[in-house]
């Protein structure tokens, strides 16, 4: 599995000066934007190649100074603003409830118990119901003949594999 980078939890300002610094470095080939190419043959094909992998370089050595990697299948594509909401409900229940002391009675209990169920069947059935979401896609899409859509969707779903957002991007 391979890691990605979680740009919502990086250093977003260390990232940009360390970028301007080095890509101030990176000599630009002004020569290439005069240079013709013929039909058949581009003599300065490799100088282009050159400077885009320098830019490359200098793009991933600053994302792995300033933002933080992760394992690949720590990601949950279920998660979604309810249950995000619902994980907090349950945590400020709980806090309340230490805060006086952790009685077993009472309605505060019985709200932080509601809380924490709630949030537990929750996580249990989002998988599933993430699952039978992309099912539906998968039929739509093959019922509507949109094979580029039905494949993208069938390699998402078979081969687990996650696809870089702004807010994740994938290191190789």
């Amino acid at each position: 599995m391979s890691n990605i980078f979680r740009w919502d939890k990086g250093d977003h300002a260390l990232h940009y000066q360390i970028t301007g610094q080095l890509l101030q470095q990176v000599p630009v080939p002004y020569d290439l934007l005069l240079a013709k190419c013929d039909d058949r043959i581009c003599t300065h094909q490799e100088d282009i190649n050159c400077f885009y992998n320098e830019l490359v370089n200098v793009m991933n050595y600053t994302a792995k100074c300033a933002i933080p990697l992760v394992r690949g299948d720590n990601y949950k594509p279920y998660w979604n603003v309810e249950l995000q909401q619902l994980k907090d409900d349950s945590i400020q229940a709980h806090l309340a409830w230490a805060a006086i002391g952790k009685p077993r009675q009472g309605w505060l209990n019985r709200f932080r118990l509601h809380c924490k169920y709630k949030y537990k069947i929750a996580i249990k059935n989002a998988p599933l119901a993430f699952e039978w979401d992309l099912d539906d896609e998968l039929s739509d899409h093959y019922l509507r003949k949109d094979v580029d859509q039905f494949w993208k969707k069938m390699e998402k779903k078979v081969f687990k594999k996650e696809y870089p957002t702004i807010a994740y991007w994938r290191v190789y």
